[in-house]
């Protein structure tokens, strides 16, 4: 759809302005099941977009869920100069695996809950105010975290995060009790192994420790909490944290200090260390994980690293 079919779509009133940026063909993936996106926002939002970057030709495909993956796949197929997703995380999180296949640059949009790619590249996950910077944005490369073939660019949690992170997706609307009720017995039935330390972590060349959960953050814990205000470059850092506890009243006094303590670092129970790789031992053959917070199931158990400038992304941040 080039921009004069969109202005005869949306009517008179219509008017755009040029806009210092070099994209000449330009895909735009809209899934309609994420933010407010009903039919009528979704012309809006290729009115807002077609506005900010007028001298481009725009390719639009507006889906649901069912046809988002065929929909990315074409988009990326027709090797455009960038591809502008919106959408959730999980839209957001597929479109990256195919930027990192392709090296064709995505502009992820903000229409989701925790936005991660959003708030790293606009440093905020306002939605307008990231069509609007647009045409200001440029091509970097975004470092990746990797776990068993699956990319991350926040954190990657194991242990018993995963089980946390499905009965939250099942709590989701629309609820359906089978899933709940799934989702929360496996969580029950995974806090016996979990405290016995059901993650086996170290850094290369140190010794094996044990976590009921491990996370690791892509630059540091920080990054992870506020990615608007951090750096987006890792210089291939990472961070680990590991909680342990040995019983049921660890996890009572756990709670008790962490309303207590002003900074979560002080926690007696957690372990922080830097790294450039650290490696894992899972019980799970196909262990699950949590990467940006959503709940991935990996075909396989491996060690963390870092692919430093790995995903091709727009970015309007100073510091990208």
């Amino acid at each position: 759809m080039t921009v004069a079919a969109v202005n005869r779509e949306l009517g008179a009133g219509f008017k755009t302005e040029p806009a210092p940026c070099s994209f000449k063909n330009v895909a735009l993936v809209i899934n309609e099941a994420a933010g407010t996106a009903s039919s009528t926002d979704g012309l809006q939002l290729v009115q807002q977009v077609a506005e900010a970057l007028p001298e481009t030709t725009l390719d639009v495909l507006s889906v649901g869920p069912a046809e988002l993956e065929a929909a990315l796949d074409k988009a990326f197929a027709q090797s455009p100069d960038v591809v502008v997703v919106f959408g959730g995380d999980g839209t957001a999180r597929s479109a990256a695996k195919r930027a990192l296949a392709t090296q064709v640059p995505i502009a992820p949009l903000p229409g989701g809950t925790m936005n991660v790619l959003a708030k790293l590249v606009f440093g905020h996950a306002d939605l307008a105010r990231a069509i609007k910077d647009l045409p200001a944005c440029r091509t970097t490369g975004l470092d990746v975290g990797m776990v068993g073939g699956e990319p991350f660019f926040l954190s990657a949690a194991f242990g018993f995060a995963g089980p946390l992170a499905r009965l939250r997706e099942a709590m989701r609307p629309p609820r359906r009790l089978r899933s709940v009720a799934s989702a929360a017995f496996t969580c029950m039935r995974s806090l016996g192994p979990s405290l016995r330390g059901g993650v086996k972590w170290r850094r290369a060349g140190a010794g094996w420790r044990h976590a009921q959960t491990l996370v690791v953050a892509l630059g540091s814990m920080d990054r992870v909490l506020k990615p608007e205000e951090e750096a987006v470059h890792t210089g291939e850092r990472l961070q680990a944290a590991a909680l342990r506890l040995k019983s049921m009243w660890d996890v009572a006094k756990l709670g008790g200090d962490a309303v207590r303590l002003r900074d979560w670092r002080e926690l007696n129970q957690l372990t922080l260390v830097s790294a450039r790789r650290i490696e894992l031992q899972l019980r799970s053959k196909r262990p699950l994980a949590v990467l940006d917070g959503e709940p991935i199931r990996l075909s396989h158990a491996t060690d963390v690293t870092v692919m430093e400038g790995g995903l091709p992304a727009l970015a309007a941040r100073p510091d990208a």
